[in-house]
C-alpha cells in the first residue's frame, strides 16, 4: 500500500512522509476490519479507498493551509474528511461530529490507535450542537463531505463558525444548481460564497469540487432550527 499511497499523492500534487503513510495504512486496516460491524463504507478496494476517501479528503490542502486551526467535521461518518486531514496536518485541532453512536465508537478507536492529540469525537446532531454555548461560533473552519445539499449544510455550519471563518463543502462537479438554491440561506445566515475550487482525482476517478463560504455576520439566535427541520424545510 505504501507505493500506491506515494504514487497517488504525488499525482495529486501533495507530498507525504513515511510516518503519515504508516498512519494511513493503519487507518485503512481499521476501516476494513471494522466495516462489517459498523457499516462504514461501500468502498473497500485499496486504490478506491486511497483515492475516493483519503485523497479526496485532503483536497482542502490544495486550497489552503490548516495548520493550528480549530476545525469541526460535521457528519464525519467513518472519519472523512477529518481523519485524513489530521494525518496530513498533525497540528489541526479537530472535532469529529456524527449522529450515529456506532460510528463514533469506531472513530474513538481510530483516535486511540493512531495516537491523535487534540481530536474529540462527539455523538450529536448538528442542529443540537449548534445551540450549545461551548461550540457555538468558535471554529475557524468547518467541513462536510457527502452529507446534504448546500442550503441545508449552511444551517448546520454557520452557527458553529466564528466570524471570518470558512465553511468548506465537498461536492461533485455539477454544483451550480445547489449554489443558486442556497443564495437565500446564505444571506439569512450571514454567509457569503467565496470560491468554488474544481479538481480531478487521479486514476480516472472523476472530478470533484470544494465549495467555500465565508462567515460575515453573527448567526441569528433562531438558527439552527430543531432537528429534522432544515432538511424538511430548507431555507
Amino acid at each position: 500500500m505504501e507505493a500506491r499511497l506515494k504514487t497517488f499523492f504525488a499525482e495529486f500534487g501533495l507530498s507525504i512522509e513515511r510516518e503519515k503513510i504508516q498512519l494511513f495504512e493503519r487507518y485503512y486496516r481499521l476501516l476494513i476490519s471494522e466495516n462489517e460491524k459498523y457499516n462504514l463504507t461501500a468502498v473497500t478496494g485499496e486504490d478506491e479507498v486511497i483515492v475516493k476517501h483519503f485523497l479526496d479528503s485532503t483536497a482542502v490542502l490544495l486550497y489552503r493551509d490548516l495548520t493550528d486551526l480549530n476545525a469541526v467535521d460535521i457528519g464525519t461518518g467513518a472519519g472523512f474528511p477529518g481523519i485524513p486531514l489530521k494525518i496530513m496536518v498533525p497540528g489541526l485541532k479537530l472535532l469529529l461530529l456524527d449522529s450515529l453512536k456506532k460510528r463514533c465508537q469506531f472513530l474513538e478507536r481510530v483516535v486511540r490507535e493512531l495516537n491523535f492529540k487534540n481530536v474529540t469525537v462527539v455523538n450529536e446532531r448538528a442542529e443540537n450542537i449548534g445551540r450549545q454555548k461551548p461550540y457555538r461560533e468558535i471554529f475557524d473552519v468547518t467541513f462536510s463531505r457527502a452529507v446534504a445539499e448546500v442550503r441545508v449544510l449552511l444551517e448546520f455550519h454557520a452557527p458553529l463558525l466564528r466570524l471570518g471563518g470558512e465553511t468548506i463543502l465537498f461536492k461533485g462537479p455539477g454544483v451550480d444548481d445547489e449554489l443558486k438554491k442556497a443564495e437565500k440561506a446564505a444571506k439569512q445566515l450571514g454567509m457569503e460564497l467565496k470560491d468554488v475550487y474544481y479538481y480531478r482525482l487521479p486514476g480516472n476517478f472523476g472530478e470533484r469540487s470544494l465549495v467555500v463560504y465565508k462567515k460575515l455576520q453573527t448567526t441569528p439566535e433562531n438558527y439552527p432550527r430543531r432537528p429534522g427541520i432544515p432538511e424538511k424545510r430548507p431555507l
